[in-house]
C-alpha cells in the first residue's frame, strides 16, 4: 500500500496552482460533448479528451471510492463520479498545457530516483500486482507519475523561484510552530477490508495454511 505522502502533495499543488494560474486557466476554452462527435467527450484548446480514455479515468475513480459496480449506485452518485472524473481530466489538461506554456520538462534522473523511493513503500512484489488490482497499466500508471512531477516543477519554476522567504521570517516561524516540525515514529501498514466476519475467516485460513499471501489479500480486499 502506498503512503499517503505522494498524494497529499499533489493535492497542495493542485491548489497552489489553480490560485497562481486559475485567472489564465478559466479563460481557457472547453468545448462541451454536445457541440462534438460521439467519441469524443470535450475539448480543451483544441485537445481532445475521447470516450476511451474517459471510460478508464471513470473506472478509476470509481476505485477511489471503492466502487466496483455502478449498478449499485443511484443516478445521482453516478453523475457525481463523472463530473468529477471530467473535471480532473480537464484540469490535468490544462495544467499540461501551461507546463508546455513554460517549457517545463522532466529530468529521466528525476522519475527514476521518484520510481525508486515509491517503489519502497510496498512490499514484496505488491508493487506490479497492484496495477491488475486498479485497472491500469504500468505504463498509464508512469505517465501519471511524469505529469504530476513536470506540475511540481513548474511551481518551482513559476512560483517558488518567485517567492523568496527571508532566513528571519523562516527562524520566526520555526519557533512559533515547533509541533509543525516534530515527526514521530511512523509505520507501514497492510490492511484487509471484508464485508461479513466469515469471509475474514475463510481468508485468515488461507494465510495460514499459506495458500495465499498476507499482501496478496490486502491489496484484493
Amino acid at each position: 500500500v502506498l503512503k499517503n505522502k505522494t498524494t497529499k502533495s499533489y493535492f497542495v499543488f493542485l491548489v497552489i496552482f489553480a490560485a497562481i494560474f486559475g485567472t489564465s486557466c478559466e479563460k481557457e476554452k472547453v468545448v462541451s460533448k454536445s457541440e462534438l462527435s460521439p467519441n469524443i467527450i470535450a475539448t480543451v484548446n483544441g485537445e481532445v479528451v475521447d470516450v476511451e480514455s474517459f471510460k478508464k479515468d471513470l473506472k478509476l475513480t470509481s476505485r477511489k471510492y471503492r466502487i466496483e459496480d455502478s449498478k449499485d449506485q443511484s443516478e445521482k452518485e453516478n453523475l457525481f463520479l463523472k463530473l468529477k472524473t471530467l473535471n480532473e481530466i480537464i484540469q490535468n489538461t490544462l495544467f499540461k498545457q501551461e507546463a508546455k506554456k513554460y517549457k517545463v520538462s522532466l529530468d529521466p534522473d528525476e522519475f527514476k530516483a521518484t520510481m525508486e523511493i515509491i517503489k519502497t513503500d510496498y512490499l514484496d512484489d505488491s508493487f506490479k500486482k497492484t496495477f491488475k488490482t486498479q485497472s491500469i497499466s504500468q505504463l498509464e500508471w508512469e505517465d501519471k507519475l511524469k505529469n504530476f512531477l513536470i506540475l511540481k516543477n513548474l511551481i518551482n519554476e513559476q512560483v517558488n523561484s518567485k517567492v523568496r522567504v527571508g532566513e528571519d521570517a523562516s527562524k520566526k516561524y520555526f519557533e512559533e510552530h515547533p509541533e509543525e516540525f516534530q515527526k514521530g515514529e511512523q509505520v507501514k501498514a497492510l490492511h484487509i477490508n471484508v464485508a461479513t466476519e466469515e469471509e475474514a475467516r475463510q481468508l485468515l485460513k488461507k494465510i495460514k495454511s499459506r495458500k495465499a499471501k498476507f499482501t496478496d489479500m490486502a491489496i484484493k480486499h
